[in-house]
């Protein structure tokens, strides 16, 4: 019985997100004056558009941002557009 690699790559995004996201929440009790502070609470809220926006903002001023684009990857699996958040959790 083979595996179906699409259900593993689904499987693997999830849990990097979930990763991800317990290491900010984390993060965020540490630092709270991070350029991303405003996008975090936003994700926390379910805000995704805003958040979404927020994070573009600090990208355009800090395109090297490792914490940007993994908080971006995380809106992009929440919208199930799995191409651009594997790329946004590979970026930099």
């Amino acid at each position: 019985m083979s595996r179906n690699p699409i259900s593993s790559s689904r499987a693997v995004i999830l849990f990097v997100v979930i990763l991800l996201t317990a290491v900010h929440a984390q993060q965020s009790t540490k630092k709270s004056s991070s350029p991303f502070a405003e996008a975090e609470s936003l994700l926390q809220q379910g805000n995704f558009v805003d958040a979404k926006a927020k994070i573009q903002e600090q990208l355009a001023l800090n395109p090297s941002s490792v914490e940007g684009y993994n908080l971006l990857g995380i809106v992009y699996t929440n919208e199930k557009d799995l191409d651009h958040a594997v790329d946004a959790f590979n970026t930099p």
